[in-house]
């Protein structure tokens, strides 16, 4: 996995962006549709936004996120699920299920940042790989209060916005917990391989989201670099699939629409652009 990494990021810097986060037009006589990708966590202070995103941002009637933002229910919903799926039956341990070897690894790599591995015992791998990524990103000093759709919601809600999603919760709930038991655990103790290198990996990434390189963003998200086999067409390439005849549709909806979803969705051979492209509609970068 590291020389992969290696390989990718020689890769992605050998390409260059615009300086500015990629945006995407597309439309009809009638309507405007704006694609944005984003970046969930970002360290505090990073200047992102410039005047053609504001502007495409401000034209916008309706912003579209990847759920729903703004309802009660989402993380209702979601706890719900959670609850219901994602624990071993009582009794059983995660660590159980590891060789010596394994379970080894993974203490270790959870200690080094401080995490107790008795929080992750009665989990399901999916669960565990969640909650252990959710801290990781944190201690390393990112804030998904400041990612790029948390940002754009309190503007929307500032400026008056209709707000749409491209998934059900329980859509996105299916992709993040998808994949058998041993899928799942192989991701985890693949993160506890590489848990060393998260922050200056999620560093690359944003820096090349950043400057808008979606070459180099589709190298550091290939299907090459995904820890199993499964998860990348289950977190990306299904859920891309999916969301293309509802963006059709908002074409039938008369006026500007942005649509703001994860920047790996948009870069790469099974990326929505080249999906909606496939298709025959005109996309243009213009940014």
């Amino acid at each position: 996995m590291e020389l992969k990494w290696d390989a990718a990021v020689k890769a992605a810097e050998s390409s260059n962006g615009s300086g500015n986060p990629a945006l995407w037009k597309m439309g009809d006589s009638d309507t405007t549709i704006y694609l944005f990708g984003t970046v969930h966590v970002l360290p505090v202070g990073l200047e992102w936004q410039n005047e053609v995103i504001e502007d495409a941002f401000s034209e916008s009637d309706t912003v579209y996120f990847e759920i729903d933002v703004e309802s009660d229910e989402t993380s209702d919903t979601f706890s719900r699920l959670v609850k219901e799926t994602g624990y071993l039956p009582v009794g059983e341990n995660l660590f159980d299920k590891m060789n010596r070897k394994e379970a080894k690894k993974v203490k270790k790599a959870l200690a080094e940042i401080n995490y107790d591995p008795e929080a992750i015992a009665d989990m399901m791998p999916w669960n565990a790989s969640m909650n252990i990524s959710d801290y990781h990103i944190m201690v390393e000093g990112y804030n998904p209060l400041k990612g790029v759709e948390m940002v754009l919601w309190a503007e929307g809600m500032d400026q008056g916005k209709n707000f749409g999603h491209m998934e059900t919760v329980e859509e996105q709930f299916v992709a993040i917990s998808g994949g058998d038991f041993d899928e799942q655990l192989e991701e985890l103790i693949n993160w506890a391989e590489s848990a060393d290198e998260i922050d200056e990996a999620l560093s690359f990434i944003i820096e090349e989201w950043r400057d808008g390189d979606v070459n180099g963003l589709s190298v550091l998200t290939s299907k090459d670099l995904d820890t199993s086999e499964g998860s990348y067409d289950r977190i990306l390439v299904s859920r891309n699939r999916t969301w293309v005849p509802r963006i059709e549709a908002i074409l039938d909806d008369p006026g500007s629409h942005f649509i703001a979803v994860g920047a790996a969705h948009l870069a790469g051979p099974d990326s929505v652009i080249l999906m909606l492209e496939d298709k025959g509609y005109q996309l243009d970068q213009i940014q």
